[in-house]
């Protein structure tokens, strides 16, 4: 524990040393503020790899909703082309008029 200045694994370590000492999983999971499902995953790793098969390389964060292809197209298309910023210039009492960035026209509103 003293080696990794992984804060995750650092808290994954620590839930198998408490459990280790004999804290339940509710007890050790009120203690590092997870749900004991958390808790207990930590543990069946701990028991089935050991403490090295508790190293994450990754976030295991939800999945990316795009494809590699759609990133590369999104990201073309952000380099290629400016932005569109809608800035909200008032007027006289109900009027305004907005005007779009990089542009002389304004669309009136009512």
């Amino acid at each position: 524990m003293k080696q990794t200045s992984d804060k995750r694994l650092y808290e994954r370590h620590l839930a198998v040393r408490l459990r280790l000492e004999g804290h339940a999983f509710d007890e050790t999971g009120g203690l590092l503020s997870r749900a004991r499902q958390t808790i207990s995953i930590y543990w069946q790793t701990y028991q089935t790899h050991g403490l090295l098969g508790m190293n994450m390389d990754h976030s295991p964060g939800q999945p990316a909703k795009l494809t590699e292809e759609q990133r590369s197209q999104l990201a073309t298309m952000l380099e290629q082309q400016q932005p569109v910023t809608w800035v909200l210039k008032l007027g006289t009492p109900g009027h305004s008029r907005w005007w779009r960035s990089g542009s002389s026209r304004g669309l009136a509103l009512p």
